[in-house]
């Protein structure tokens, strides 16, 4: 009984995630190059930077709280009343300190007067993730109410943005929405907890600061660091070039980020089922994670292609008639970092499991460093590709860092590394095809017969090949 338990949970954890990833992705689809037409390419790179501002100090405020406190939830589900205060405690204090730490930064960094109040409007939301509960609902494996409150949000801001904003007067109306969207769900989500599980206790002696520093500083960190791979590049483009060439760069980023989405779902799913089977069972904790590798790069790899060679076409059917589809060589250089970009993505997706057996298997003063070496790398080539390369140069430097981090991760991945050589090579040489696609291209309105022939032959391939097994597809589910 237990295990068909199990089994329905993981199921309705996945549909109910990727239903909702669906439904983000063709928001924000629409969304994201409706403000971009509206609001010009300049207004939209000031966007840009302010989003990734404010998502590495929202990042910095987590601390590592939202991993930790999900292992957690997930092991000790009969003490929710005493874990689940702890934390929410935790997450305001380091909230308060972000905050703070985000107001010297604005105050040090020369940038222009607006742009700085775009980047504090954002940072208003550090509060609100604080407050954000979904950690607490990934911990108990109900993703339907997380999925359920992100298709809330996403509404909500998307329709604020289309009735009210009109042109770039309207920039500063986006950061309002978002945070009014966002604080909105927090409010919602509280209240559900409430009513299930009752008050929710606030203060600092529910924590031990020193010991919980301890504890967090390593992952808190990590996450920073990983973070910055894909944003720490846009906010070094602000400081370094104008913001109309960070606005191409940011055309083709906000569309591979809504990709990450698909790791954010990833890891809703996959982090409590691991830190349960490494209790119960180490073999079985093994093959899942063997698994769960060996499909995402099945799945991950056709999809990054198609994405690589219709890039072009993929921004010209987003952007329409804007300033930045109308000029031949800003398609051309978000063509290019799209696709870079992309194969940096896929990377991250099939390293993703493997992030969390540092966390579970209490290893994050090692993961801490090996993401320090890759977030160095990462920092250095942006500074240096950017001058050599202009805005390419950003998404060249994201790359590197992501391929010295998988690296790393596989060789001291003791959990994967030593039981999946061959899947190892495979992805190895994988990655090293795919980047000749960087120059390849077709046009965008033979796009749909060229996915759908290749997706049927692939899949048709996989399946007489015996690749796919419906053994393993049966022992992921019932995980």
């Amino acid at each position: 009984m237990a295990g068909r338990l199990l089994s329905y949970n993981s199921i309705n954890n996945f549909l109910s995630l990727n239903i909702s990833a669906f439904i983000i992705q063709v928001l924000g689809f629409f969304t994201i190059p409706y403000i971009a037409r509206k609001v010009g390419i300049e207004a939209f790179g000031i966007l840009g930077i302010a989003q990734s501002t404010q998502f590495m100090f929202v990042m910095l405020s987590d601390m590592g709280t939202e991993t930790l406190s999900t292992k957690e939830i997930a092991q000790n589900r009969n003490n929710i009343q005493e874990v689940f205060p702890r934390f929410f405690t935790i997450r305001i204090f380091f909230a308060i300190v972000s905050f703070i730490v985000l107001l010297l930064y604005l105050f040090v960094v020369r940038i222009d007067f607006f742009e700085k109040v775009i980047v504090l409007l954002y940072g208003i939301s550090i509060f609100l993730f604080a407050l954000l509960i979904e950690w607490f609902f990934q911990g108990i494996e109900r993703a339907t109410v997380v999925s359920g409150f992100r298709i809330l949000k996403v509404l909500i801001y998307s329709s604020l943005i289309f009735l009210f904003v009109r042109d770039a007067g309207d920039t500063v109306l986006v950061p309002i929405f978002y945070n009014f969207s966002l604080s909105l769900v927090v409010v919602l989500m509280l209240l559900s907890y409430r009513k299930e599980f009752g008050g929710i206790k606030v203060g600092l002696k529910l924590i031990n600061i020193s010991d919980n520093i301890r504890i967090l500083v390593p992952i808190g960190l990590g996450r920073f660091f990983e973070a910055g791979f894909l944003r720490f590049p846009v906010i070094i483009l602000g400081i370094l070039v104008a913001t109309t060439e960070v606005g191409i760069y940011n055309c083709a980023n906000q569309i591979i980020l809504f990709g990450t989405l698909l790791i954010v779902n990833l890891q809703f799913i996959i982090f409590p089922i691991l830190a349960r089977l490494l209790i119960h069972s180490h073999d079985s904790y093994i093959r899942y994670l063997y698994l769960i590798v060996k499909y995402l790069f099945l799945v991950g790899t056709p999809l990054t292609l198609i994405g690589m060679i219709f890039s072009e076409g993929i921004l010209h059917l987003l952007y329409g008639q804007s300033e930045i589809a109308l000029q031949t060589n800003n398609i051309a250089a978000a063509s290019f970092i799209f696709k870079v970009l992309a194969l940096s993505v896929l990377i991250m997706l099939i390293r993703a499991p493997l992030n969390n057996t540092f966390i579970i298997e209490r290893k994050q003063k090692l993961f801490l460093k090996l993401l320090s070496v890759s977030f160095m790398v990462n920092t250095g080539l942006s500074i240096l590709f950017i001058k050599w390369f202009g805005i390419k140069g950003a998404s060249l430097a994201v790359l590197s860092g992501e391929i010295v981090l998988f690296l790393l991760v596989l060789f001291y991945s003791d959990s994967f590394s030593r039981y999946n050589f061959r899947l190892n090579i495979m992805a190895m040489v994988t990655f090293l095809l795919l980047m000749p696609m960087v120059f390849v291209e077709i046009h965008h309105d033979k796009m749909l017969w060229y996915i759908l022939g290749g997706m049927v032959i692939y899949v048709w391939f996989l399946r007489l090949s015996g690749v796919i097994k419906n053994k393993e597809l049966k022992f992921i589910v019932q995980a």
